[in-house]
């Protein structure tokens, strides 16, 4: 299963539009947005694309009680747990979970640590933001066999890793 992963998108339309469009023609048909803003992540919806979203930081959903700051999904037997910034993921959610995903930095970022990977799929604010360009995620699970990349607006690779799922976590392939 291909999941696109975008942060940070700060009601910038165009770029994110951009993305949800080449991830789509990529065969994607999940999206996780990591927040800032919340409401963004309705252009999925839109597109027809099955949405998980958290709120970031400075959205106001973040302080309402009744939406969820941490979601988790499973993919193939992968455990994945996703919040805007990672001091909202519990020690216990880290542990028990096999993928971490967060934004709030804008600064991408696609790590294995302790067999757990985090990526951070930088952001899609402007053409430069925090003198990072924007970039966005990329998840394919197959059945314990993981690939995460980080990809620019052109759809280049700028960072990627090929994991596999064992009994003590991710390793790299």
């Amino acid at each position: 299963m291909k999941i696109g992963i975008v942060s940070d998108t700060h009601r910038n339309r165009e770029l994110h539009l951009t993305v949800l469009h080449a991830l789509q023609s990529g065969g994607v048909s999940k999206i996780y947005h990591l927040g800032d803003d919340y409401k963004d992540g309705e252009l999925a919806i839109e597109m027809g694309m099955e949405l998980v979203r958290v709120p970031g930081l400075y959205c106001p959903e973040y302080h309402d009680r009744n939406i969820d700051k941490v979601q988790f999904d499973t993919v193939h037997g992968v455990n994945i747990v996703m919040a805007h910034d990672l001091k909202d993921i519990s020690e216990n959610d880290r542990l028990c979970n096999d993928i971490l995903l967060t934004g709030h930095t804008h600064k991408s970022e696609v790590v294995v640590t302790n067999g757990k990977l985090h990526l951070n799929p930088g952001h899609l604010k402007s053409s430069m933001d925090k003198g990072r360009a924007p970039s966005y995620g990329l998840l394919d699970i197959d059945f314990g066999e993981i690939s995460a990349r980080i990809l620019t607006l052109q759809g280049k690779t700028v960072s990627a890793l090929t994991l596999k799922k064992g009994e003590t976590g991710l390793f790299k392939v």
